[in-house]
């Protein structure tokens, strides 16, 4: 299991890694808690004061370092049982799944509503940009240029409009009834948008370039407002092509949020999977891994990962990433469960023992709010760990294959077809594969 992987990879790590991982939260731990006791109890003051001698403060010392070096062997060792109790496979995380099932559905359902509205407003810039040539629909740059053509070949000059010349005629253009209120107003809203860095809708683009046309082929009433004219078309166009690229970003984000925090799709299809949504945000993040390699070459990583970290291990410097990724993911997940169990506790210990308002207000309030934190971090560098999961899949499949002795496939259908059935033979003693078929494994030596 990727859990096994995990504890094999720290193991592997040694000492950094049982300094970062493991010491140092128990460190965080025993001094924060031993601050808040020093501050809240009259007797532990007075017990403290009892070692006057240095043998005696020297005694404490290494009592307590010798329990937190205790300590944090105990958690390097758990340190996956307390990722998966994170990821909601058991409890008290588990008896609460119901509920947080829903929420990550919720989630999902949110991102992917997200993305197809930032997919159909690209889609609508990208129209109003090109155009549809086959109706003779010139698209907005292309209308824009043709009314500055048209007023350059007039032969007979159009009335000329009111334009602003500078920015206050521009804010006080409700006040100047000559002015083309519509295009004005539509300007405005594009500079507050494209200055701040957001998208600019559709519409509000076509309402601008279709009250802008009609002033560039007539012309201003005077060569201050022409050359404002003439800036304002400027600035036009590049927001158009700010907005379709704003769009394309963003589309692009929500994809990978979507590929990278979560393992499936909101709606199950007719292909049959083992992977499912997980009740957990890191429970989800943790399954991106397998759902990646299933997905893409047909590579169960469940029953493969111990040839695939062999094969990692040919690259020092990627292994050795892998390694700093699984250190820093289990300092937040430990830093999580000390900061929750320091928050319940001292709750507890201020209802029951102290008494003291003001503190139970400040536990009850900080105490949520660095777990949160903390719990985001962690998820924050599970993803990031995910992510050299996947590329280690990526960079060293093939690699198991040839410390297999198999031979390499030569295509990608070959290759799922491959894998699959190394997988029914070595994780689950299944001879046969898809249709019945006996399972033929040839050696390449």
């Amino acid at each position: 299991m990727l859990s096994a992987l995990l504890n094999s990879i720290q193991s592997s790590l040694g000492s950094r890694g049982f300094l970062v991982g493991s010491l140092f939260p128990v460190l965080i731990f025993v001094v924060s808690n031993g601050a808040f006791l020093y501050r809240a109890s009259d007797s532990f003051r007075a017990w403290l004061k009892t070692f006057e001698a240095l043998t005696q403060q020297a005694t404490l010392v290494t009592l307590i370092l010798a329990v937190m070096v205790v300590s944090a062997y105990v958690l390097s060792g758990i340190s996956s049982v307390l990722l998966e109790i994170l990821e909601g496979k058991h409890w008290p995380v588990s008896w609460f799944n119901r509920l947080s099932y829903r929420f990550q559905r919720m989630r999902l359902r949110s991102l992917k509503k997200a993305y197809w509205d930032c997919f159909l407003a690209f889609d609508a810039v990208k129209f109003g940009l090109e155009g549809d040539p086959s109706k003779s629909i010139p698209g907005w740059v292309e209308k824009l240029d043709n009314s500055k053509k048209a007023l350059a070949a007039a032969a007979i000059r159009p009335t000329p409009s009111p334009y602003p010349t500078n920015a206050w005629q521009r804010l006080t253009y409700r006040c100047r009834p000559s002015f083309p209120k519509p295009v004005i107003s539509a300007m405005l809203k594009i500079r507050g948008c494209r200055e701040a860095g957001l998208p600019i809708p559709a519409s509000l683009l076509e309402a601008a370039v279709d009250g802008l046309a009609p002033v560039l082929s007539s012309g201003t009433d005077s060569s201050e407002s022409m050359s404002t004219l003439s800036e304002d078309c400027d600035y036009l166009i590049e927001s158009i092509y700010f907005s379709r690229d704003r769009y394309q970003a963003e589309r692009i984000r929500l994809f990978n949020l979507r590929r990278f925090f979560y393992p499936v799709d909101l709606d199950a299809d007719k292909e049959q999977s083992a992977i499912i949504l997980a009740p957990t945000r890191m429970g989800n993040i943790g399954r991106t891994m397998r759902s990646y390699a299933q997905k893409h070459y047909g590579f169960d990583l469940d029953v493969l990962w111990t040839r695939l970290q062999n094969a990692s291990q040919s690259s020092d410097k990627f292994y050795t990433i892998l390694q700093d990724a699984k250190v820093q993911l289990d300092f937040f997940v430990a830093t999580t469960w000390f900061a929750a169990i320091t928050t319940l506790t001292w709750c507890v210990l201020q209802v029951a023992v102290f008494r003291v308002a003001i503190d139970f207000v400040y536990t009850a309030v900080a105490g949520p709010i660095i777990i949160l934190i903390a719990y985001r971090l962690s998820c924050r560098s599970y993803g990031i760990f995910a992510d050299l999961m996947r590329s280690c899949v990526d960079l060293f499949r093939f690699k198991v294959l040839t410390d297999l002795h198999l031979p390499l496939p030569l295509g990608l259908e070959e290759e799922k077809k491959a894998w699959q059935d190394l997988a029914n033979v070595m994780g689950y003693e299944n001879l046969r594969g898809d249709g019945g078929r006996p399972i033929s494994v040839t050696y390449k030596h």
